[in-house]
């Protein structure tokens, strides 16, 4: 390559260029190659921003750290996040110390999702392990805000709500036997057959009081008497009761409800007719029973003779009947704990009673000894208070009954008699060997621990030289007491106590001699025959969202449904009418039992027609003009009324409906008489619907108002009521499309296939959306008729006015 002399020439005279143009040319060439190069000042500016960005980096790097440190803590120790509950008061105490002692192994579980959650962020589901789905339902049972909040610290290590639904959504425990409970004892007996075991098990039934309430749950209502036979008519009445059986393992530790049925009231036959069908189940489940516990109302006195007991003659009574199936005997028991208030009642009633020699037991002695502890504010060893002397007050409660008829009674009452010698108690011997004679009786038939000494000791053969000789006597004992006027009380009104531990003693001998005389038990614990077991799991209702002493029937129905899936509640801290005395605990239920739900897409006509809605079942009409199933010439009032809720429907189908294009068809912006409410109260958020979704839902306000004229204003009891009366109505519109809705046309005829029918899914939608909106508000208008007045928040705010 050659240059040109003109090219050589400025760099021969470089050495006389000035000084001041070089250092700008080198300074324009360092700019230009390394773009780095700034001024001082410069610099300076960028080295601040960038501390800045490091000092602000650092404190979110502290702040990370400090939040998964706080995590992981709360995660590992259950108390730390008990302790957080308890200081939001998300929980109540009673609910809290159950988790505590509960779930102690439940950190360790939440923490291994956490990681395994944090560091795989997969899009696969693992399934919850077992003892972190009975954590989450129990905590979900007890409060959905508490577990709301503990589900978010925990980062989504625990299942949504929705999951929680859904599991239990699947187990069948409508009114009836429920099958799930005898599949989970079929699981039971299996597994005792793998250890080569025998499961012995008793069973046992009573009622609980439910709350007047017809309700509507989206299908079916409920509240009406239900047996679980599927017969409903028109004489059923509101159902006032529960009837719950319940089967009680003997030689383990679980208990679990087989079936129960809403009642108002039942005759001693039904029961009896009721028991013998638990018992063929039981059978068919390999399941053996032994026993048959209840409390003492004449029913059940009716209920056990019909049964096959014989009870006339307490002489020669006969405490047991034969099995339907296997003709084993099954003994009965009257439950003890009823058995020991009604012998209170009997002594507080009559206040005076006689023994064999005819000396008196007098109800003032216990109630004297009252009078001296109170005025010298001083206990002999005993607990007596003026509950135990006014206990008509409280008359349910088990542990005043215990506490009066208690053995420390009797030696304060000794003690003052024989040791000090006191005027006013000189004459207590005969109820002192009363006293002590039913807290041993009622000792004996309610033993629970197995190494328990005297008469609370289980009943073994090492020892019935002790009990058996005492228990017999007894009954000697109790067959010899008379009221004043020298009348046996076995044959009295008061005649109950007497004859239910008479019948506990000799059933209680009868079950030993059965099961551990040369059979598979080494001793009896008679609490097992206890009906307090039963009482424990209505607490547990009771406990639902906090404290709930008078469910509905839906409520009690979902409760139920609850406690057999994965949801350990502790009654241990209700206020009920006795306490937890051991271990025993609700049996599961096998997740997998799924309702089976047979649907169809044909009307009830006999049905229909039992209502009035006649105008349904005609044949259809031949002019797409006319389009209301029912005509009925509405009011404005009443046409304004329901062009309002037809918004709500629109509503409701945004969230439910799948088809965004049917949605939007349904909103409208017309306006004229019937829609003058609407516009009046919208301020922007309300849905404006077309001419055909309020016609739609006037044709079925129409249909409600004729059926509920046809019942007199009744809400109708059949299940299939509501599926039926949806069907109907919608039938009679499916034709009608293109007028009801004549801008969706093009699109209904896209989409018109038999499995994939828009026209008549948007209807049927629509139906179902307008009937729930109002048989919601029917239901509770009934209940207020059948409830009558309401003095549960009147007589609420009285009590908390008097500070008690």
């Amino acid at each position: 390559m050659h240059y040109s002399s003109t090219t050589t020439k400025p760099r021969e005279s470089s050495s006389s260029t000035d000084s001041s143009t070089r250092r700008k040319r080198i300074c324009s060439m360092v700019k230009e190659f390394h773009s780095y190069s700034t001024s001082p000042r410069t610099v300076k500016v960028k080295l601040q921003r960038a501390q800045n960005k490091q000092v602000k980096t650092r404190r979110k790097l502290y702040q990370a750290k400090k939040t998964v440190k706080s995590l992981k803590i709360k995660v590992r120790s259950l108390k730390t996040v008990i302790a957080d509950l308890r200081k939001n008061q998300n929980l109540s105490e009673h609910a809290l110390f159950h988790l505590e002692k509960s779930y102690e192994e439940i950190p360790d579980v939440l923490m291994a999702r956490y990681l395994k959650n944090r560091e795989a962020r997969c899009t696969t589901r693992e399934k919850y392990p077992e003892k972190l789905r009975s954590f989450a339902c129990t905590l979900q049972f007890y409060s959905s805000k508490a577990y709301e909040y503990v589900r978010q610290t925990f980062a989504l290590g625990m299942p949504s709500q929705s999951t929680i639904r859904k599991w239990y959504a699947n187990v069948n425990c409508f009114p009836g036997y429920c099958t799930p409970a005898f599949d989970a004892l079929k699981c039971k007996v299996d597994e005792a057959t793998i250890n080569n075991k025998k499961l012995i098990c008793g069973l046992m039934l009573d009622e609980m009081s439910l709350r007047k309430q017809v309700e509507f749950d989206g299908k079916r209502t409920w509240g009406y008497v239900d047996l679980g036979t599927g017969i409903q008519n028109d004489s059923l009445e509101p159902a006032s009761e529960v009837l719950v059986l319940m089967v009680v393992a003997l030689n383990a530790h679980w208990k679990i409800p087989i079936a129960y049925f809403l009642i108002k009231s039942l005759t001693g036959k039904e029961k009896a007719n009721i028991v013998f069908e638990a018992l063929t189940r039981l059978e068919n489940s390999k399941v053996k029973i032994i026993s048959l516990t209840c409390d003492g109302p004449s029913a059940h006195l009716t209920m056990l003779t019909e049964l096959g007991c014989k009870l006339d003659d307490l002489k020669n009574l006969q405490p047991w009947f034969s099995h339907p199936t296997t003709n084993e005997q099954i003994f009965c028991f009257l439950d003890a704990c009823h058995m020991l208030k009604l012998a209170r009642n009997m002594l507080g009633s009559l206040c005076e009673i006689k023994n064999a020699e005819g000396k008196a037991i007098k109800w003032l002695c216990i109630k004297k000894l009252h009078e001296l502890q109170d005025s010298e504010t001083l206990n002999l060893a005993n607990k007596l208070k003026k509950n135990h002397i006014e206990w008509q007050r409280q008359k349910m409660k088990v542990s005043l009954a215990a506490q009066t008829l208690s053995a420390s009674v009797a030696d304060a009452l000794d003690f003052l008699c024989d040791d000090l010698q006191h005027p006013d108690f000189q004459d207590v011997k005969p109820t002192v060997e009363f006293v002590r004679r039913i807290d041993a009786i009622f000792d004996l038939l309610n033993s629970r621990c197995p190494w328990s000494k005297g008469f609370k000791a289980p009943l073994r053969e090492s020892n019935q030289n002790t009990w058996r000789p005492y228990l017999l006597d007894s009954i000697e004992y109790l067959l010899s007491l008379n009221d004043v006027a020298g009348r046996e009380i076995w044959r009295t009104a008061r005649k109950t106590p007497i004859i239910g531990f008479i019948m506990c003693i000799r059933s209680a001998i009868g079950a030993f001699d059965a099961i551990v005389t040369g059979g598979p038990l080494e001793y009896l614990l008679t609490y097992k025959f206890s009906q307090d077991h039963l009482e424990m799991f209505f607490c547990c209702v009771r406990s639902r969202n906090g404290f709930n002493n008078n469910p509905s029937c839906l409520q009690f129905m979902q409760t139920f449904r609850r406690l057999l899936l994965h949801t350990k509640i502790d009654a241990s801290g209700r206020s009920g009418n006795c306490r937890v005395l051991d271990d025993t605990v609700i049996l599961t239920v096998p997740s997998q039992s799924t309702v089976q739900m047979s649907g169809s897409n044909m009307p009830d006509i006999p049905l229909l027609r039992r209502y009035g809605l006649d105008a349904l079942i005609e044949e259809e009409r031949d002019h797409d003009y006319d389009i209301l199933p029912i005509a009925i010439d509405f009011n404005n009032l009443t046409a304004n009324i329901v062009t309002y809720i037809s918004g709500y429907v629109i509503k409701m189908l945004k969230r439910r409906f799948k088809c965004p294009d049917c949605v939007e068809g349904c909103i409208g912006h017309e306006f004229d008489e019937d829609y003058r409410f609407l516009f009046k109260k919208n301020k922007g958020g309300l849905y404006i619907p077309t001419k055909g979704v309020t016609t739609i839902c006037l044709s079925v306000e129409g249909c409600i108002r004729r059926f509920m004229d046809a019942t007199e204003g009744r809400i109708p009891r059949e299940s299939n009521f509501f599926e039926t009366f949806t069907i109907a109505i919608s039938q009679k519109f499916y034709g009608q499309g293109k007028v009801l809705f004549p801008h969706l046309e093009e699109h209904f005829i896209d989409y018109s296939t038999i499995t994939n029918n828009h026209t008549a899914s948007l209807i049927k939608a629509i139906v179902g959306a307008y009937v729930r909106i109002r048989f919601f508000n029917l239901c509770k208008r009934f209940t207020s008729v059948i409830q009558g007045k309401s003095i549960r928040q009147e007589l609420n705010k009285l009590i908390l006015f008097n500070h008690q």
